[in-house]
């Protein structure tokens, strides 16, 4: 300009050489001209201006002092445009746009908001989780307990020995420098050896925690905190930004940019409160789960719980490859020794001149020998253990079977299982009959009873265990001409029963010469009323069952001492 006419080489620039250098390599690496970039911008135009394709124009976009120097530059130019440089002229042409380098910016916030959100999420989720788990993780606490009585028993006699919480910091240092008199085995292998054997609940751990642990001691909580806030405060910056656009410009230059940003406003505002809402409440559960276990936070960091737990867990790690590291050491000791003992085995059995084949021949027997052993061994300790589960289970159900018949009885009634039973029908019968108390044995029978072992004997046990039918005794169950005939309809209804009876359950009435020894009034033993049928089988029978008693163990618990 001045009148002066410029050369085909002059060119007009005034961009720093650093600067020019980057605007044309990126202009380079776009590929596009000039006015489709623009064109792209003013229309928000996402098929074009591709997320990568932002980020560059973004970056070589003039700011607000370029763009003032180069609409200055404008009228000094003139029709000397021809000799303008390439990135002067890029930037003379972003400027026509109202503030371009900030439209970019709120526009690549829209464009990346999603991902920035969803990773600020799944960060402060993680915290969120972490602090759960470590909170009702039954493994830990119960590690957090075994420390506590260690403590106190090391410091037994003190007065540390009484305590009641320690600082899991102090913890943490003293575990690995404790160690026994052979300085093989610190206090961490004590605990973990014996919190493994002694306490199942703890060996789920290490599958419950180190993953999570392991994600959120990289976290930085401070700088979530302050990526959210300043995401919150973007959304306030773009809300001013729009009505400055339109108060300030004409409002076709920047119609679409504005509806684009409303409209992301509108769609994203929510999770964005959510996001607030969710980091807040994370922070505050890491606080309140460290106050639980009294875990003092440095600089008030939440991120503190989790490097404490995990430095513990660690040591805990540590702990057990060192004892398998000792399992194996002891394994391979003790197969050395067991081959040294073998080849001086063999030694001897080459000197005392037996054969190669008779000293195959005695080790294969020596070796089904042990197999043989140690099986019957199992098998032993195994049927001792299913025969105590069995008398359990048989014990178990026979005292529920007999407050179940007690139960029906009180209330007038036959329960299943005795109907099932003669001599429980029978009796049942009697007692529901005989509400008097009378429906018992009379003493001539029960002289006759005792005279064939089968009677209540004085100061003994009554002929049947409470509940308990005849097949119950042990023995095996009666034939058919063993088994009483009762006739229902010859059994007599009595009227006279009344609540004092429970149920017509009494004892029957002895004389003061016989049978002194029995409790007079209401009992819960069921006497029997026998006819003088079939005797001899009866008495033939019990005796059979006295004498597998005699070999069996008493399953059902009951002694004449509970009588």
């Amino acid at each position: 300009s001045g009148g002066k006419k410029r050369k085909k080489g002059d060119r007009i620039t005034w961009i720093g050489a650093k600067r020019d250098q980057s605007i044309q390599i990126a202009l380079k690496r776009i590929g596009l001209p000039n006015e489709v970039i623009y064109d792209a911008i003013v229309d928000i135009n996402e098929e074009i201006m591709s997320l990568d394709l932002l980020e560059v124009v973004w970056d070589i976009a003039p700011t607000s002092d370029e763009q003032a120097l180069a609409e200055a530059k404008v009228d000094e130019i003139g029709d000397d445009m021809e000799f303008v440089g390439v990135s002067e002229m890029f930037h003379i042409e972003m400027s026509t746009i109202p503030e371009v380098k900030q439209q970019l910016s709120k526009w690549l916030f829209a464009r990346t908001f999603r991902e920035v959100y969803m990773d600020r999420l799944g960060q402060v989720n993680t915290m969120q989780k972490c602090a759960n788990s470590i909170r009702h993780s039954l493994a830990l606490q119960t590690y957090f307990r075994l420390v506590l009585s260690m403590g106190n028993l090391m410091n037994h006699g003190t007065l540390k020995g009484i305590a009641y919480g320690f600082k899991l910091d102090s913890v943490n240092k003293l575990l690995p420098g404790i160690k026994d008199y052979g300085g093989k085995k610190d206090l961490a292998m004590f605990l973990y050896q014996f919190a493994y054997n002694s306490f199942p609940q703890t060996r789920t751990i290490f599958d419950e925690l180190p993953e999570q642990l392991k994600k959120a001691t990289r976290l930085e909580i401070t700088s979530i905190e302050q990526s959210i806030v300043k995401m919150a405060d973007e959304f306030t910056a773009i809300d001013l930004f729009i009505r400055r656009l339109n108060d300030d410009f004409h409002p076709g230059d920047t119609e679409a940019f504005r509806e684009y940003m409303t409209e992301f406003q509108d769609r994203q505002s929510s999770d964005m409160m959510n996001l607030k809402v969710k980091i807040q409440n994370a922070t505050q559960i890491c606080r309140q789960v460290a106050k639980f276990y009294s875990i003092e936070l440095e600089e008030d960091k939440p991120e503190h719980l989790f490097i404490v737990t995990s430095s513990f867990l660690e040591i805990l790690g540590n702990a057990k490859r060192q004892l398998l590291k000792l399992e194996k050491e002891r394994i391979k000791a003790q197969k050395k020794a067991a081959a040294k003992r073998a080849k001086e085995k063999k030694k001897q059995q080459r000197n005392a001149g037996m054969s190669v084949a008779e000293r195959i021949s005695s080790n294969k027997q020596k070796a089904i020998d042990e197999e043989e052993k140690g099986n019957l061994l199992f098998l032993d300790i195994k049927n001792a253990a299913n025969d105590f589960a069995a008398r359990q289970e048989q014990m178990n159900a026979k005292l529920e079977n007999t407050l179940k018949e007690k139960l029906d009885l009180s209330k007038g009634k036959i329960s299943a299982s005795a109907q099932k039973d003669a001599i429980k029908r029978r009796v049942s019968a009697n007692v529901m009959a005989d509400g008097d108390g009378n429906g018992g044995l009379d003493m001539d029978e029960i002289k006759r009873l005792r005279a064939m072992n089968l009677g209540p004997q004085p100061g003994g046990n009554s002929l049947m265990v409470p509940g308990m039918g005849m097949d119950d005794m042990g023995g095996p169950p009666p034939d058919d001409d063993q088994k009483m005939m009762i006739n229902m309809s010859e059994i007599p209804e009595d009227d006279n029963m009344n609540d004092n009876d429970y149920g017509g359950l009494m004892q029957p009435a002895l004389d003061n010469n016989n049978d002194a020894s029995m409790p007079q009034g209401p009992t819960d033993i069921v006497q029997i009323k026998f006819s003088n049928d079939n005797h001899e089988d009866i008495q033939q029978e019990q005796q059979q069952q006295n004498q597998q008693q005699q070999t069996q163990p008493n399953v059902d618990g009951w002694d004449d001492d509970d009588f």
